[in-house]
C-alpha cells in the first residue's frame, strides 16, 4: 500500500512496506477515485528502502492522484490506501498480445481470444490432475464469453488434499485477461495466496459453481474490472 498519497505527475511513490523488486518491473497502483479505470501501470526506475518502507522512482508521471489517508469514521479510524502490485515475473505464460486485441476494447477487431489454462483429471475419482503455480505472469490469457475458458481453470478436481494433488496458486501476477483470472470450479481445499489480478474481463477469483468448499483466498488484490 502507499504510506503517502502520490500526486498527479509525481515519479515518486512510498510504500508502507518493504520490497524486493528490480529496476525495470512493471508494478500497477490502485484507484483510489470513483473510476477504476485510474488504475495505472508504470516501470520501476529505481528501488530503495528506508526506515518506513520502500520508495520507488517511476519511469513516467502519474496521471492521477493516489490516495493514502486515514479518516475518523463513526468511532473508528479507517485506512484508505492505494495498493500497488507486482505485473512482472521471470516466468511468463501469455496468449494473443496483439494491439487490437486489448482491455478496454476499443478496436472492433478485437477477437478477445488468448490462451486458457485448465487443470482437470481424466478420472476424478483418482485425483491424479494437479498443478502448482508460483511466481508465475499469466497475460492475455482467457476467451471471452466462453464457457470454461478461463485464464486459469481448476476444472472438477475435487478435495485436492485428500486426492493426494496439492495444488495451489501462491505469488502469480494474473492481468489482462479476456474472461475472469481464477476459476475453481467443484474444486476444494485449494489456496489462492498473494497473487495480483488486474484488468480483467468478468470475475477476478471466481467460485463456479457455490458448492466448494475450504478454499482459501488470501493476501490477495483485484483492480479494474470489466463487466
Amino acid at each position: 500500500h502507499l504510506r503517502e498519497t502520490a500526486q498527479i505527475n509525481s515519479t515518486i511513490i512510498k510504500l508502507n512496506e518493504f520490497v524486493d523488486w528490480d529496476i525495470g518491473e512493471q508494478i500497477v497502483i490502485a484507484s483510489t477515485a470513483p473510476d477504476p479505470t485510474q488504475a495505472e501501470e508504470a516501470f520501476i526506475k529505481s528501488v530503495k528502502n528506508d526506515a518506513f518502507g520502500a520508495v520507488l522512482t517511476l519511469d513516467r508521471k502519474l496521471n492521477y492522484t493516489h490516495a493514502s489517508v486515514v479518516e475518523l469514521i463513526d468511532g473508528r479510524m479507517i485506512e484508505i490506501r492505494a495498493e500497488v502490485g507486482l505485473l512482472s515475473r521471470n516466468i511468463v505464460i501469455e496468449g494473443d498480445i496483439s494491439e487490437n486485441n486489448q482491455l478496454p476494447v476499443t478496436d472492433a477487431r478485437a477477437d478477445l481470444f488468448g490462451g486458457h489454462i485448465i487443470v482437470f483429471p481424466a478420472n476424478k475419482s483418482l485425483g491424479l490432475a494437479s498443478a502448482r503455480f508460483e511466481n508465475v505472469e499469466i497475460r492475455n490469457m482467457g476467451q471471452a464469453f466462453q464457457l470454461g475458458r478461463y485464464a486459469v481453470h481448476f476444472h472438477q478436481l475435487g478435495d485436492v488434499l485428500m486426492n493426494n494433488s496439492e495444488s495451489y496458486v501462491k505469488n502469480c501476477a494474473i492481468h489482462h485477461t479476456f474472461n475472469r483470472a481464477i476459476t475453481a470450479h467443484a474444486t476444494d481445499n485449494m489456496l489462492f495466496e498473494k497473487n495480483v489480478a488486474y484488468n480483467v474481463l468478468g470475475h477476478t477469483y471466481f467460485i463456479e459453481d457455490g458448492v466448494e468448499t475450504n478454499n482459501t483466498f488470501r493476501q490477495t488484490k483485484f483492480l479494474q474490472l470489466f463487466g
